[in-house]
């Protein structure tokens, strides 16, 4: 009965960075810090860890959590659209101006730098949000092949299979048992490069599994500015101000 309470995980908080940081303390060998769809921080470590390992821990990843927060606030962001006339999605990097339209055919479109929503009058919001979705599925499903053409014969691979989801903590995985692809919907909102920098990544699992030396010089190959692209992935996309 003692072990089952020794092992049982403890929760507490922690003042970092000028941010409150949630820390278990769980039965595990490593560290982990992960930004929570909330924004908020998490850490979990073994129970063996004290709380200036953690606070140095936290502290030496101060530009990843910079770039994390901003993807999650810029997550936020979209998921509080009303999607009305007049609001701005961002799609490949550029924010396009909503353009809702009570007309037929009901479907979504891009013209002339506009995304127009032709809804039936009283759409709700989460009518409007799927158009746009369907609309990020689409572009995202056109986009994805070309990349495998491309890079497929290059590496010497070939993914089993690619599922697209939206996904809160990565922006894509790869099983190297069966050589499926999972990629972010997300990636749809950001610039193109990042797009294929996550394909290219994902691909690399297929010859590397992990993150060593061998990777990233496999991803290297393919894209040599990779630094940039995952900093630019990383990062929130920017709204242009108002002039």
């Amino acid at each position: 009965m003692s072990f089952f309470a020794k092992s049982a995980p403890r929760s507490d908080t922690l003042e970092v960075l000028g941010e409150t940081v949630t820390v278990v303390r769980k039965a595990q060998k490593n560290m982990y810090l992960s930004v929570r769809p909330d924004g908020t921080l998490r850490v979990t470590c073994p129970f063996s860890t004290d709380d200036g390992e953690i606070i140095r821990f936290v502290s030496s990843q101060a530009d990843w959590l910079r770039k994390r927060k901003a993807a999650v606030d810029q997550r936020a962001k979209t998921a509080g659209l009303e999607y009305k006339d007049g609001d701005a999605v961002p799609l490949w990097g550029t924010f396009y101006p909503l353009a809702v339209r009570n007309a037929r055919p009901y479907g979504v479109s891009v013209q002339d730098g506009t995304l127009v929503l032709n809804v039936p009058a009283g759409s709700t919001r989460e009518e409007r949000a799927a158009l746009v979705e369907s609309l990020y599925r689409a572009q995202f499903k056109a986009a994805v092949p070309p990349l495998l053409r491309r890079w497929q014969p290059v590496l010497g691979v070939a993914a089993s299979g690619v599922t697209i989801r939206a996904m809160t903590t990565r922006w894509g995985s790869c099983n190297t048992r069966t050589g499926h692809v999972t990629l972010n919907l997300r990636l749809v909102e950001k610039d193109p490069r990042c797009l294929e920098y996550v394909v290219v990544h994902e691909l690399c699992h297929l010859i590397v599994p992990d993150h060593s030396r061998a990777f990233w010089n496999c991803v290297a190959r393919c894209v040599p500015d990779w630094r940039k692209i995952r900093a630019l992935t990383n990062e929130a996309v920017k709204e242009p101000l108002d002039e």
